[in-house]
């Protein structure tokens, strides 16, 4: 039995990377960024390194941005052009094929 992980938001992300940015910055040991980055957002310990390479890269904080929401909106069908499946292309991938007429 495998148990799937939900991906950190844009927002969770920035907040890590900073969190590590700002420990390193203070001269914490990457050891230590590792493990206080692991406890403080539930991390395991490599997710919590990899954090650490990118905080290494950054050479000013990450912009939280702002979190984003999916939706499902209803179109009448004559805004709708199906356009044909690319070969090979899945068929729960079709929808991605369709556009908003201009």
């Amino acid at each position: 039995m495998s148990l799937k992980m939900q991906r950190a938001s844009v927002v969770q992300k920035a907040e890590r990377l900073n969190r590590a940015r700002l420990l390193l910055l203070e001269g914490v040991p990457d050891a230590d960024v590792v493990g206080r980055l692991g406890k403080e957002f539930s991390l395991s310990q490599r997710q919590a390194y990899r954090y650490l390479k990118q905080a290494h890269q950054l050479k000013e904080p990450v912009s939280r941005g702002e979190e984003k929401l999916a939706f499902t909106v209803k179109l009448p069908k004559s805004l709708m052009r199906v356009h044909p499946r690319p070969e090979g292309c899945p068929t729960e991938r079709i929808s991605d094929n369709k556009v908003i007429r201009q």
